[in-house]
């Protein structure tokens, strides 16, 4: 079996997600940010893991954590585990 195509989309698929993390990481760790103000304990448990961790430690298992979870969506959209595609939309669904 040829993986060289898989390979490169995952590896397309971590960078992408990873740079949005990233994104959103700066987005909710400032001062003032509405995520503080509605969901102050998962901003303080986020603050915990950045200084028991580096930065780049967090994104990356957050970024893949994501990326197992969109595999996992796939898988049941191809087997149909979903009535509806969740990842993949089945014919005539967008």
């Amino acid at each position: 079996m040829e993986t060289a195509q898989l390979k490169k989309f995952a590896r397309s698929a971590r960078r992408s997600l990873m740079e949005q993390v990233a994104a959103k990481l700066a987005l909710v760790l400032p001062e003032g940010s509405t995520a503080r103000r509605e969901r102050a304990e998962a901003v303080r448990a986020l603050e915990q893991a950045l200084m028991d961790h580096s930065k780049d430690q967090v994104i990356e298992r957050v970024a893949y954590t994501w990326f197992n979870r969109f595999c996992a969506l796939r898988f049941m959209d191809v087997n149909r585990y979903t009535r509806t595609g969740v990842v993949s939309p089945t014919e005539g669904q967008s």
